[in-house]
């Protein structure tokens, strides 16, 4: 008989913030980016809601966001490092 029945969305159960940022600071770097987020940079990307919204979202605040990186669409490359912060992400956790 079935005795309790969870849902969870991250960071619901259980703070799993911190352990993003580091996880997305982690990617810049592979992908050989200068960014670096503090807290209180992410707490305000936090208002964008989805991981490669959110770089999206940075990349446009830094100034216009090239179509191309590396003569692939800037979309790729973006998704690209969301991959590598989840990568990191799911390690750490």
């Amino acid at each position: 008989m079935l005795q309790a029945l969870l849902f969870d969305v991250d960071g619901t159960l259980a703070d799993t913030e911190m352990a993003h940022l580091a996880a997305f600071n982690q990617a810049f770097a592979q992908v050989g980016l200068d960014w670096h987020w503090d807290v209180a940079l992410y707490t305000r990307l936090l208002e964008v809601s989805g991981g490669k919204e959110r770089i999206a979202a940075y990349w446009s605040q830094r100034g216009p966001m090239p179509e191309t990186v590396e003569g692939r669409p800037v979309q790729d490359h973006i998704a690209r490092i969301h991959q590598l912060k989840t990568a990191a992400y799911e390690q750490a956790v």
